[in-house]
């Protein structure tokens, strides 16, 4: 009878017998009770008996089998990769090798790290490389770019799907929120689980990763009068996990600012906002299957610039609506062929309310929807030493209206968009010359594009990429990658409109050549750490500017040639068991214009506009029992918002703060969490888009409490 007995909660974490890496979505049965490890590749031992014998399965790992009582004592299980010579080591299983040369930073986030910031934007703003350009407020537009680049040269994920808006080539992350996000995985340059661009790839997961079942609910509000509700429902039994989560939030939005000595509030910035999103996952040894669906409702104001004698509101408002629906299957044939297919679709409709005609002059409405279908295929070999890839992408994307929004065009154009992209990816693994291992990979992408944008025309591009790391038994935690690639970026659908409509049919897409060289290393000295250096130098050729004429309109044209060159340096280090976790990350980002418009162009050489040279961060985190402490801050040099860097339209340097406090504790076995955060507590005046002002210090307060 007491050796029946339901053993206490324990987690136990499967990990990788050889990286010792944890090894997500591990199937665990006893024959009565299955279980799914989750993304830290964790489960809870209590769903189990004493008397049971538990067998672990992966499709990329030998299936083991290990009694509940051995288990209890070692608190880790190892699994062996399916693909491992005599002699030599070769991980098949684990890491894909075609991946081995990405240079990453990852941020898993769990319900403490989550209720540490206001938005998607400030995670990725304290915890990456990135640079966000924010425009203020909680719904103020937020893009991300990368090493001197414009943001539609940063590709963004959603789930494996590409969410980029082609109508302007970028992705606004205040769409989203925060509480929703599970995982964000940042690549800065090329490699297999990334695009060919020069401005990295972010990669956002959303739905049950963990494989928990459990309900949180909570709330949040903020000195700015902001409220927002949130609640989760999740699910995971046997092969079948699913979550359901709702998030509703609304504020006037009036914070203050300073400008020209005075201290202001920001008017019209009020906002309404619904986000809805279910997920549904299907897994066995050898099949995921997982379907993905999110509608967002964001209503808010335009509280428009802010210059000398221009603080008035337009009152001018914007409504979207948005859909996005993604369906992912991997399946494992055989020991060694794998197939990946990810399909979406997403919709979205925009519509600008200007009852003043300050904003479209000859109307008070505009709408248009946005359509795009894609369809990713891809078959992967691998072998003992060597892994290859060959895919298929298909995008369909359809806008209904181009016009422009501030002027007195309104022509209903619309614009369609046939792209087809054939990928091809190699990866070899050696060991020679007293290298642990040498991984040399490579790859093709051929672009088909026909567009139909006022006229119909068809483009092709073929882009490349190779990389190595290499790994001496010297320092075995130690590897040195490099890359080199050679992309392009095809013109948005704006960009092609507007050059279009005024004669410029012959834009370009840009072109970039880019090398990447650095090492990460791992440790143990005081605890766990990391730190590692990449350089980076990129050349760019086409790059597309917006320049005005005449008519009091920017016209996009292939004006410029740009070089960027910089270093990323980023260190992390727990101390006495992960009681205390600290972080430093910092960029040098030189990014200058090559080509002169004319001899008197002030603008050669000089500095791209809103980038900064010099950028850090230093993130800490104190846990102490119950109580969890966690401090955030950036410094930003200073920037110029025109092209000649002229010291009258210079941005200056700023410093942030933000302070978290936390405290979890459980009554009737419901875990609850308060947490009180401050942003910008040393009431930082700044702006990172001129006459866009940023918001001085803010108080919030969040509650949540999660039933197991």
């Amino acid at each position: 009878w007491f050796a029946a007995l339901s053993i206490a909660a324990q987690n136990i974490t499967v990990v990788d017998s050889i990286s010792g890496k944890p090894i997500p979505d591990v199937i665990i049965t006893s024959g009565t009770s299955d279980l799914v490890s989750s993304s830290n590749g964790v489960f809870q031992l209590d769903k189990f008996n004493n008397t049971d014998t538990l067998t672990f399965k992966h499709l990329s790992y030998l299936e083991k089998r290990i009694p509940v009582d051995s288990i209890k004592i070692s608190h880790r299980i190892k699994l062996s990769p399916k693909q491992i010579t005599t002699g030599q080591v070769y991980i098949v299983g684990g890491a894909p090798l075609n991946s081995a040369s990405e240079i990453n930073e990852t941020i898993k986030l769990d319900n403490s790290s989550k209720s540490r910031y206001s938005n998607p934007a400030e995670v990725l703003k304290y915890n990456t490389s990135l640079i966000v350009r924010d425009y203020g407020g909680d719904v103020g537009m937020k893009t991300v770019s990368s090493r001197g680049m414009s943001s539609e040269n940063t590709v963004i994920l959603f789930n494996e799907a590409r969410v980029n808006d082609l109508r302007t080539g970028s992705f606004d992350f205040s769409m989203l929120d925060v509480f929703l996000i599970d995982k964000i995985e940042y690549i800065k340059n090329n490699g297999s689980n990334s695009y060919l661009t020069s401005g990295g790839t972010v990669k956002i997961y959303s739905g049950n990763l963990n494989n928990e079942s459990s309900t949180t609910i909570g709330a949040m509000f903020n000195s700015n009068l902001t409220q927002n509700y949130f609640a989760s429902v999740k699910s995971a039994k046997s092969n079948f996990s699913y979550s359901v989560n709702f998030s509703r939030s609304f504020s006037p939005n009036k914070y203050k600012y300073n400008f020209e000595g005075q201290s202001l509030e920001r008017s019209n910035a009020h906002y309404s906002k619904t986000f809805v999103s279910g997920d549904i996952k299907w897994s066995t040894e050898d099949l995921v299957i997982k379907f993905y669906t999110h509608y967002s409702h964001l209503l808010s104001g335009l509280p428009g610039f802010v210059v000398t004698n221009n603080l008035n509101s337009s009152k001018a408002s914007t409504l979207t609506n948005a859909f996005l629906n993604i369906a992912n299957l991997h399946y494992a044939l055989n020991k060694k062929w794998f197939f990946n297919s990810t399909l979406s679709y997403h919709n979205q409709y925009l519509q600008m309310n200007d009852p003043e005609n300050q904003l479209l002059l000859d109307r008070n409405s505009q709408s248009s929807t946005f359509q795009d279908f894609s369809a990713l295929n891809k078959f992967t070999y691998k072998g003992d030493v060597s892994e290859y890839t060959i895919g298929y992408d298909f995008d369909y994307a359809h806008v209904d209206s181009l016009s422009a929004y501030i002027s007195g065009l309104y022509n209903s154009n619309n614009a369609k968009r046939i792209e087809h992209n054939f990928t091809v990816s190699g990866s070899y693994l050696v060991k020679a010359l007293g290298f642990d291992r040498m991984i040399f990979s490579g790859g093709l992408n051929y672009q088909l594009i026909n567009e139909q944008i006022l006229s119909n025309n068809n483009y092709d591009y073929l882009s490349y990429r190779i990389g190595a790391v290499f790994t001496h038994p010297f320092l075995p935690k130690t590897d040195f990658t490099f890359s080199y690639s050679d992309n392009y970026r095809h013109p948005t659908f704006n960009e092609r409109y507007y050059s279009s409509l005024y004669g410029a049919t012959d834009l370009k897409g840009e072109k970039y050549k880019s090398f990447n060289a650095g090492f990460n290393t791992k440790h143990k000295l005081l605890g766990n750490g990391e730190f590692g250096i990449t350089y980076f130098s990129i050349w760019g050729d086409n790059k597309i500017i917006w320049t005005p004429t005449r008519l009091a309109l920017q016209i996009p044209s292939n004006i410029k040639k740009v070089y960027s060159q910089g270093i990323e340096f980023n260190i992390n280090q727990s101390f006495w068991q992960k009681l205390l976790n600290l972080e430093f990350m910092y960029t040098f980002t030189d990014v200058r214009n090559k080509s002169a418009i004319s001899p008197d162009d002030n603008s050669y050489n000089k500095q791209l506009i809103y980038t900064p040279k010099h950028r850090w961060n230093l993130n800490g985190i104190l846990n102490i029992s119950n109580f969890g402490l966690a401090l955030n801050t950036t410094f930003i040099s200073e920037r110029f918002y025109t092209s000649d860097n002229n010291t009258r339209n210079r941005l200056p340097q700023y410093f942030l703060l933000d302070l978290s406090l936390s405290y979890k504790f459980d009554i009737n076995n419901f875990e609850n969490r308060i947490t009180i955060n401050a942003y910008n507590i040393l009431d930082e005046d700044y702006f990172i888009i001129q006459s866009y002002p940023m918001p001085l210090k803010t108080l919030s307060i969040n509650y949540q409490v999660r039933f197991l």
